[in-house]
Order: structure tokens, then C-alpha cells, then sequence
């Protein structure tokens, strides 16, 4: 069975006047699409607001444990979709968009994707429900735009950001201190900020179709409207965590190799990422740290290995991949679960943090929280925010990622951030070409 493409129906549906939202599993072909929103609960700047459809926003509630304290604001059951920053724990943050947000909808849709089952509809009252299912019926069955071919290699080039030659140094760096460590457990993960400026009238959600059609292997797609007209989207390779009936899944994705069109190359370099043994130290040092942190939350002898140094495929990179699921001790839903797991990309030990993290950029919603929670509470997604971006009026952000560890060599991850990057890259080249604006400065 072919499931339905969300994208056409989001288009449809959505609002698109602010906080509607799509998040989509290709694994499985299920989506979540939120029209309307009834409540966003927010927090910037110390303190919640919380905005009630067709009413003001509140009064701010200050909190200094806003991961804990965003649970009283929420509607208990209610489905929502959420992002959380990187930027709540560090020292810089763009005032355009909050440190945490969840959106509470008025209605919402779900399409059960592989399940063979017919789309279903939340809704907050029963008019409501009606209303959506008369508009799902009515829908027209077009698909999404058919995306061009690309007529040159994607890349990076018309970006600012801060230059080769530095990313090199603080590479160098960062390996220089792991390797006074040699042996230890320990990993830095080093950020690179880009920034485009963008013509007028581009639409972000052609960029979400094009790239999410370009990139269709990920873990997860996001895509929300915020305010502003603002909008975050990702292809996330990995999940924090996946919350079924009492179930907990972890991805561990670590280990990394680009993807070549020469078959022969390619060949050789896919059989190296499962033989490296760099590769594997560094897949298996996440993969023993997902496993403790398993035997934390998880009733005891409830583990098992789903996969074990299986391969991610992406557009332009592959990774090495594992997969645990263990049976959740009572007492933790997935508010607890995010707070425990923040913050999800870090490096290790903590003293590490602040040697591979300048914060002299907000990270806005790369490298944080993007997910959702279904009707109940009892199933919940989320997403590490890679490759992944957000589109403001005039201009397009995103931060390509890199752990390193004492084996690793600096030209060469600074190879495979720009491999992380070129799916993205050539995904906003179609999008400006095809608005007719080419290269953008």
C-alpha cells in the first residue's frame, strides 16, 4: 500500500497563517498535521506565555526550570507538536523565536501511512471534528509539484558563515584535546553556523516539498509554521527517543560516510564505514552511553538490540546505525523523558562542553527538540533537529554538525559537514532557481 503524501493536504488544510504544523515518518508512511492551533505555550526570556486561540497572550509566568514547569501549562492529553533549543542551556539565543514552544490544535490529522487504515481526525469539539472531515473529503487529489533536476553540484558556496580556515583551527583544536585524553570516552561535537539572505515571495513550505522529496530516507521531516512568518523544517536523521505504549527506542546514529556517484567508489567507501575502526569506536561509544542510559529508565532484563551496525542511506551521506528498545519504568512520561534526555547533542564528558561550543551564535532549533505527542500522551515522538533549518523573512539559517574523537583527521570532517549539508544546499538551490531568483546574495 502507497500511503498518503501528507504535503498536499498540509498545503490544503493548513492555516498557514502561524503555528500549524506536519511532522512525517517515512519508515512507516505516518503523519501528523495540525490545522489550527488552539493553544501555544512558549518560553523566552525567563518566562511562559500562553496564547489562547482568539484571546491575548498571558501574562508572563517566570520559570528557571522551564523543561520541569512547561507540564502546568500544557492541556493534560492534548496532542501537540513541540520544538525546544539547544539555546535554553547556552549563553546566546535569537530573540525571533522561543526557547520552547508547544502547539495544541484544534484539530488535528493523522494518517496511519503502511497501516492500511483510513486517515483519522482529533478535534476539539465535535463541530470541529465534522468540519475537517468534510474538508479532508473535499480535497482535491493533486500531488505535490513534481521538483526539477539539478543543473549544478550543491554546495555551500553564497552562505555566509565563519570561513574554512577557522573551522579548521578549532577542528584541530578540538582532536589536539582529545587526544591528551587517548582512551577515555570522550567525544566533542563542534557546530557551523550558515546564513543565506533570500529574495522576497519564496514560499518556505516549496522548500520543505523539494527537500523532503530529495531527502526522503530520514528518520523524520518537520515542518511549522511559527509566528512572524517564520518556519522551521528538518530531515532528521536520528530520534531522541520514540514513546509506544510503554515502549522506549533509541536510534544511535554515529559513524559517517558520503555517498560517491562513482559505483565503484561508492562501494568501497560504504563497506569502509562498517569496517573503520574509527568508525565503529565512535558508533560504539554512543551506542554503550544509549545502553547505560537504557538501564536507567527501562524494567530490568526489558533490552534488546533491534539493530546493530546496520546503515542509515541519505541523500548524500551514510551512517552507521543501531536501534534499542526497552520497557519504560512506571513514573516517566515523555515530558520526563525530554527533561532527562536534555540536552540531546553535546559533547562528552561536560567538561568538554564549553572547549568545542564558542556560543558566540544561536543554534535557534538545530541540534534540539523536534517532535510530537499523540492524543493521551501515551505515544510520542522525537527528533534530533539536524539538517535542519529556519526560514525567516529575508534570510535562511542552518548549522552543519560534526563529533569528532581522538582518531579523527580535521580535513576530513570538515568534508563531512559539507556532505551533511549538500541535500539542503541543493534543495534551497532548486527553490530559488525555480522561483526564477537563481543565486541569491
Amino acid at each position: 500500500m502507497i500511503p498518503l503524501d501528507p504535503r498536499p493536504i498540509y498545503r490544503q488544510l493548513s492555516s498557514r497563517t502561524g503555528h500549524s504544523y506536519l511532522l512525517q515518518v517515512p519508515e512507516t508512511g505516518e503523519a501528523w498535521i495540525g490545522c489550527q492551533p488552539r493553544r501555544v505555550v512558549s518560553y523566552a526570556r525567563g518566562a511562559f506565555r500562553v496564547s489562547e486561540s482568539g484571546q491575548p497572550p498571558s501574562a508572563p509566568v517566570a520559570s528557571k526550570a522551564p523543561l520541569r514547569d512547561v507540564r502546568q501549562f500544557l492541556t493534560p492529553g492534548s496532542p501537540a507538536f513541540f520544538l525546544v533549543s539547544l539555546d535554553l542551556g547556552r549563553g546566546q539565543a535569537d530573540d525571533d523565536v522561543p526557547l520552547v514552544i508547544f502547539i495544541e490544535p484544534e484539530a488535528e490529522i493523522l494518517l496511519p501511512g503502511l497501516k492500511g487504515k483510513p486517515p483519522s481526525v482529533y478535534a476539539t469539539s465535535p463541530s470541529r471534528r465534522v468540519s475537517v472531515e468534510e474538508a479532508l473529503s473535499r480535497l482535491s487529489r493533486a500531488g505535490t509539484a513534481p521538483i526539477p533536476r539539478a543543473t549544478r553540484p550543491a554546495s555551500m558556496e553564497g552562505w555566509d558563515n565563519e570561513g574554512d580556515e577557522r573551522f579548521a583551527e578549532r577542528l584541530e583544536s578540538a582532536i589536539g584535546i582529545l587526544q591528551q585524553r587517548a582512551g577515555e570516552t570522550a567525544k566533542m561535537i563542534l557546530m557551523r553556523p550558515f546564513e543565506r539572505r533570500l529574495p522576497e515571495g519564496l514560499d518556505p513550505f516549496r522548500l520543505y516539498e523539494i527537500y523532503t522529496t530529495i531527502e526522503p530516507q530520514s528518520a523524520a521531516s518537520h515542518y511549522a509554521e511559527l509566528a512572524g512568518g517564520i518556519a522551521s523544517m528538518g530531515c532528521s536523521p536520528e530520534n531522541i527517543f520514540e514513546l509506544r505504549a510503554g515502549e522506549i527506542t533509541f536510534d544511535v546514529i554515529a559513524g559517517t560516510r558520503g555517498i560517491s556517484p562513482d559505483p565503484e567508489k561508492d562501494k568501497r567507501w560504504a563497506a569502509e564505514l562498517q569496517s573503520d575502526p574509527k568508525e565503529i569506536r565512535e558508533h560504539d561509544m554512543a551506542l554503550g552511553r544509549y545502553r547505560k542510559r537504557l538501564e536507567q529508565i527501562c524494567e530490568p532484563g526489558a533490552i534488546r538490540m533491534d539493530k546493530h551496525h546496520d546503515v542509515r542511506t541519505l541523500r548524500a551521506v551514510r551512517h552507521l546505525y543501531s536501534r534499542l528498545t526497552g520497557r519504560l519504568k512506571k513514573g516517566r512520561d515523555f515530558l520526563t523523558l525530554i527533561e532527562e534526555s536534555y540536552p540531546p547533542l553535546a559533547s562528552y564528558p561536560k567538561e568538554l562542553i564549553p572547549l568545542s561550543d564558542p556560543m558566540d551564535f544561536p543554534t535557534r532549533y538545530y541540534g534540539g527538540v523536534a517532535g510530537h505527542v499523540e492524543h493521551g500522551w501515551e505515544s510520542a515522538r522525537c527528533y534530533c533537529n539536524l539538517r535542519a533549518v529556519l526560514v525567516k523573512p529575508g534570510v535562511i539559517h542552518t548549522i552543519g554538525g560534526v563529533g569528532v574523537i581522538a582518531e579523527s583527521v580535521p580535513h576530513l570532517e570538515s568534508i563531512e559537514v559539507h556532505n551533511k549539508l549538500r541535500a539542503l544546499a541543493e534543495s534551497v538551490a532548486l527553490w530559488e532557481g525555480e522561483a526564477g531568483h537563481g543565486a541569491a546574495r
